[in-house]
């Protein structure tokens, strides 16, 4: 219920300078997005319906992006698997949020897409900006699971430094799960067919892509989209996930003996995709090696996807962004083995780069077969196709990886004839190329004529409290504000409230701010329940006075850590990290106003002092000499 939100525009600039609540300086790892199901889409009022409103705020910038959809040819042929009609399979868009009522949220540009089908697993991505952002430990996002996940996606306004990887790799979509059969097979019949209602009736499971499963048809060699089939009857290779590389097939079970079956018909390599500036895909998965003897292999996950928007990009420790696709495991002697997942998408926008980043989208491997000796070689799965690497750098061909999956092997074996791929095959290369990311451009009328709008919001720190103020107009049915406060910008917790009256304005007092940074924002709750947030502003106070001495210490000498009063009770955490970021020791203590940090096995060089209660997270530098 806001009118106070930025322009969109095409241009990435606008897009990183019109947010609010921009992060300064911040060290990042782990999952820093939310990722919330989207319900319904309401074109006309420019809003989306989603499952999870609470990880949304007015200003936010989001990527509204829909996984699946493709409708596929669904013949007994070798035609399975066509695409027939994208529909809005791989649409995605940057949007910023104007308006969170309930679980609608409304956003502030028209949508570049007309085509978006929640019944494709449509999700709305937080996308968090940064002013400068280092990457200290390991970057990733939730896996694909089906409804929501698979994406990691941020935006810095100056420089994003890379100390640690960015790393997607297996999180697109799924390869197709091993499920055991009871074998029926007749040496004299091939299980020939393309698709299959279950794994007893004939095949492996095929792997997810960006064509939802068909109910009977889940199963057996044909592709499923991008997903490559799984194995027929009896124990043949799954094929490869395919992303911009073809999936590789799967190999064949072949028997010496008079009376046993082969598996002639192994699943077939995920088929490639039409690739624009307009859609982007995870990588899809491997299908499933088909077995009786509970050793068959799934197929491997595909890679995920990586959307990062920076203005300089600088390479330190570490120089790799990887959205690599999953190998599928070997197998034991007497089923076939998965297919190796598809290399994910790479998108990396940058006005100038410092060093030689590493982007890799690769096909995963796929599966061996041992063949224990026996007189038959069982079917190894077919390799992954590679990925696809979208970038406006100009980067050295080495560093940009998109090679295809190895197809598996046959192994062990007696069997004249058997050793080697018994017909896998590698998945394709990828691409790398270099597009636009689309963005909202036409400002919504949906975000002119809401019933409260924002006229201001801002804070004073004051000596021991933080005061927050904020203006409103038009408080049509409007009951009551909360006042949220966070740590982090993403998990909130409520402080207190304020009922609405005739003023229009208000204010509420944190009477025991956090130390370092804070971030605010007030929650507008109408009489029906409904409900939007303001913007999110942040502060930072400074800590309570913590001191270190010596911070130039020859090894072996004592330094020393002082608290000031109000931190000497309850727990602190203190870690010391070498100036890598790794931890050397850390060590959990309470009660006492002077902490000994022992140094006597330190090699020469700059540490990092931690130290950190629920309250406050505090860094200071000591150096080591000899």
């Amino acid at each position: 219920m806001i009118t106070y939100c930025c322009r969109m525009s095409g241009v990435f600039a606008v897009f990183l300078f019109c947010c609010f609540g921009l992060m300064a300086q911040t060290n990042i790892s782990g999952t820093i997005n939310q990722y919330s199901s989207v319900n319904s889409i309401d074109y006309p009022g420019n809003s989306v319906t989603v499952s999870d409103p609470g990880f949304f705020a007015v200003g936010d910038q989001v990527l509204l992006i829909q996984m699946q959809g493709a409708t596929i040819n669904e013949t007994n042929s070798s035609s399975f698997g066509d695409i027939s009609s994208y529909g809005g399979a791989g649409n995605y868009e940057l949007a910023t949020v104007c308006d969170v009522t309930g679980s609608v949220v409304i956003l502030e540009n028209d949508l570049v897409h007309s085509d978006y089908d929640p019944a494709g697993q449509v999700q709305l991505i937080t996308v968090p900006v940064y002013a400068d952002a280092t990457v200290d430990a390991e970057l990733t996002g939730q896996a694909w699971d089906g409804t929501t996940g698979g994406v990691v996606v941020l935006s810095v306004t100056n420089d994003l430094t890379l100390n640690a990887p960015i790393n997607m790799d297996g999180k697109g979509f799924r390869g197709g799960a091993f499920e055991n059969a009871v074998s029926n097979c007749v040496w004299f019949l091939g299980v020939n067919n393309y698709f299959y209602d279950t794994q007893n009736d004939g095949g492996g499971k095929k792997g997810e892509s960006i064509a939802s499963y068909i109910s009977a048809k889940e199963y057996g060699r044909g592709a499923q989209a991008a997903g490559g089939g799984g194995g027929n009857d009896h124990n043949s290779g799954g094929g490869g996930g395919a992303n911009a590389g073809a999936g590789g097939v799967g190999g064949e079970d072949i028997s010496t003996g008079a009376f046993n079956c082969d598996g002639e018909f192994p699943g077939q390599g995920g088929k490639l995709p039409a690739l624009n500036s307009n859609r982007i895909f995870p990588g899809s998965g491997g299908g499933a090696g088909d077995g009786n003897n509970n050793v068959g292999t799934s197929g491997g996950n595909g890679g995920g996807i990586i959307l990062i928007f920076t203005s300089t990009l600088t390479v330190g420790t570490s120089a790799s962004i990887s959205a690599n696709g999953i190998a599928a495991a070997n197998t034991t002697a007497g089923d076939g083995a998965g297919g190796g997942g598809a290399g994910g998408s790479i998108y990396l926008e940058a006005s100038s780069v410092s060093g030689t980043p590493v982007l890799s989208a690769v096909g995963g491997k796929g599966g061996d077969v041992n063949n224990g000796n026996l007189n038959r070689c069982f079917g190894p799965g077919g390799g992954g196709g590679g990925g696809l690497i979208r970038t406006n750098l100009t980067l050295p061909g080495a560093s940009l990886v998109v090679a295809g999956g190895v197809a598996g092997e046959s192994l062990n074996t007696t069997a004249a004839g058997c050793t080697g791929s018994t017909g896998s095959a590698a998945g394709g290369a990828g691409m790398v190329l270099s597009d636009v990311v689309p963005s909202g451009t036409v400002l919504s009328p949906a975000c002119s004529a809401l019933p409260v709008s924002w006229q201001g919001i801002q804070l004073e720190l004051r000596s021991k409290t933080t005061l927050l103020s904020w203006s409103v107009s038009g408080q049509e049915d409007n009951d009551y504000f909360t006042v949220e406060r966070s740590a982090d910008g993403r998990a909130f917790e409520e402080l207190g409230r304020a009922a609405a009256t005739e003023a229009t304005s208000y204010s509420f007092t944190d009477r025991d701010p956090l130390a370092g940074n804070s971030f605010y924002r007030v929650r507008q709750t109408d009489f029906d329940g409904q409900f939007s947030f303001s913007p999110v502003v942040n502060s930072r106070r400074a800590y309570p006075e913590i001191r270190l001495y010596p911070t130039l210490a020859k090894a072996g000498e004592m330094v020393n850590l002082e608290l000031p009063e109000d931190l000497q009770q309850g727990d602190i955490h203190v870690s010391l990290l070498d100036q890598n970021g790794r931890t050397i020791w850390q060590k959990l203590t309470s009660g006492e106003a002077v902490q000994p940090l022992q140094t006597i096995d330190l090699p020469e060089g700059l540490y990092l002092v931690n130290l950190r209660n629920e309250r406050v997270n505090w860094t200071g530098r000591l150096v080591i000499v000899r």
